[in-house]
């Protein structure tokens, strides 16, 4: 007795249809894009279903349904109905809409001319659904009334759902690729923007090591030391802030505050830039108040007001205004300079995108102040944006913050000098000798008797023989930690020995890690002077 061949008979059609329904999963498999997607689905469908005249539309960033991919259909007829949409966007559960015959359906009479030129009497709307989430649709035509069966809208639907996984996947792969790439012109960024302050520096150096008599030399390359590691030190603290924001460990402390004082004092510590690009800046300044992180504030002025001078030629223009608006305050900085590409726009406070996008980096920066700008706005409960007609017409950026209060503006109290810190007994504790000798020889010069330690046991020998009154302890030690020093310390009685952490470590859970330690104060690298001033004058930082 002869065994039918699987390919051949009643069953035949069923097999071509899952192997259909393979191929197309191997397809999707192999996919990196979206587009390698369409046209395999397309083919399925004709294979699955017969559907000669089919197509693909996804919705864009707008929610407009855009035809990706058509089989049999004219530009004129794509160009008349696309962005037709049957279902709501925020529809979590929409069905397939089936038509059986389109000049029967008098939601549809609008677009039967369309219909009759294209010789399309029958059509079905099938969603494209990514979990709960509608992401655009696929269609099929017929020249003849129409009627679906049950079970190939069931196959329709499982073609459906493979080519919206499909799609998002693609997507996804896509934006890890962008994210890698981000990443990788960040670090190439990072150690460009760290080597144009060492550079100066090292030649700072090399001009004090062999002119140490000339002043005007030496005074030159100490400016220029300090604006190096000024310049350092902010990078870093930039990148500590865009970490500690995005993990949601800022806490702000709000207060009420005058914002053209912020813009007042913020544009105070950016005016050599300014002057250096020989700029004008205009400021519309309204006293104002907002209950504010003063501090956090000030920082997304500086950011932005930053920003405009760096992407704005010389002798070109910066105007900072601010102004009541919807129960809230507006800060507003605009220029006109290199201005921003509208594709750019959308993204522009995403994470590591940068404004300048030559392969020189001329402008420089990491492309994380915007991010922490939006960030901080965000956390007060405001808002950031951006405009720009274009390339070259200058950029706005605006700022609201909420909840703009009355208040007048107290008179503030007069500063008096610091007095000098008393002569004490200090005992330094780092294992980079070089970072520890430049310190002992600073606060020598200030006065202060000052020995130092290499390690945690000599630390706690030095302690016990010379009772420092003030312990400057790096964290990082090797074989025994700061912390584990400060602990002994406190264990065996020390109580009114002033433990400092000295530590490139500064996010907020390593400051309270050690006061848990034992520790009075933390400083990070590289130590504030004022900060330094005040711990050995007996204050806490």
């Amino acid at each position: 007795m002869a065994i039918p061949s699987p390919t051949t008979g009643r069953s035949s059609p069923l097999i071509r249809q899952l192997s259909a329904l393979v191929d197309l999963v191997r397809e999707i498999s192999r996919a990196r894009a979206a587009q390698e997607i369409y046209e395999p689905a397309l083919s399925a469908l004709n294979t699955i279903l017969g559907v000669e005249r089919s197509s693909i539309l996804l919705l864009d960033s707008g929610g407009v349904a855009r035809f990706l991919a058509w089989r049999g259909l004219s530009d004129t007829y794509r160009h008349a109905v696309e962005g037709h949409f049957p279902w709501s966007l925020d529809d979590p559960d929409p069905r397939a809409i089936l038509i059986e015959d389109v000049e029967l359906d008098e939601t549809l009479t609008p677009l039967f001319p369309i219909f009759r030129a294209e010789r399309i009497r029958s059509v079905a709307f099938i969603p494209l659904m990514y979990g709960e989430r509608l992401v655009g649709k696929f269609m099929m035509y017929y020249e003849q009334p129409h009627r679906l069966a049950s079970e190939d809208l069931e196959l329709a639907n499982a073609v459906a759902y493979l080519v919206a996984f499909a799609i998002e996947r693609a997507r996804l792969y896509a934006a890890l690729e962008e994210s890698d790439r981000r990443k990788d012109i960040f670090l190439a960024t990072l150690a460009h923007e760290l080597r144009n302050p060492l550079a100066p520096a090292a030649a700072s150096l090399e001009l004090m090591e062999h002119h140490p008599e000339d002043v005007s030399t030496v005074r030159m390359a100490r400016g220029v030391l300090e604006r190096s590691i000024g310049q350092i030190a902010r990078l870093v603290d930039d990148l500590l802030d865009v970490s500690r924001i995005t993990r949601g460990v800022i806490v702000l402390e709000k207060a009420p505050v005058e914002v053209s004082s912020l813009v007042h004092h913020a544009i105070s510590t950016l005016q050599g830039q300014i002057t250096a690009k020989h700029q004008e800046l205009t400021l519309s300044l309204e006293p104002l108040w907002v209950e504010a992180d003063a501090l956090r504030l000030e920082q997304v002025i500086t950011n932005l007001v930053h920003n405009a001078i760096k992407y704005t030629p010389r002798g070109g223009h910066i105007r900072v205004a601010t102004a009541p608006r919807e129960g809230g305050v507006e800060i507003v900085i605009r220029d006109d300079g290199i201005g921003i590409d509208p594709a750019t726009l959308p993204r522009l406070f995403d994470l590591f995108v940068q404004v300048d996008q030559s392969l020189a980096r001329t402008q420089g920066g990491l492309g994380i102040g915007l991010t922490i700008v939006r960030k901080l706005a965000e956390l007060h409960g405001g808002t950031v944006s951006a405009t720009s007609e274009g390339e070259g017409r200058g950029s706005e950026f605006t700022v609201w913050l909420p909840g703009r209060i009355d208040r007048p503006r107290p008179t503030p109290p007069s500063a008096t000098p610091a007095a000098h810190a008393p002569r004490r007994r200090v005992l330094i504790v780092d294992d980079n000798e070089d970072a520890t000798r430049m310190l002992s020889m600073l606060l020598s010069a200030w006065g202060h008797d000052v020995a130092t330690a290499g390690d945690g046991p000599t630390a706690l020998a030095a302690v016990q023989a010379q009772h420092p009154e003030i312990l400057l302890l790096d964290l990082g030690l090797p074989g025994m930690s700061g912390y584990e020093v400060a602990t002994r310390l406190r264990e065996a009685g020390e109580t009114d020995l002033q433990i400092v952490a000295v530590s490139g470590y500064g996010q907020p859970e390593d400051v309270a890690r050690a006061h848990a330690a034992g520790f009075d104060a933390h400083l990070t690298k590289p130590v504030d002077r004022a900060e330094l001033e005040r711990v050995l004058a007996g204050g806490r930082a």
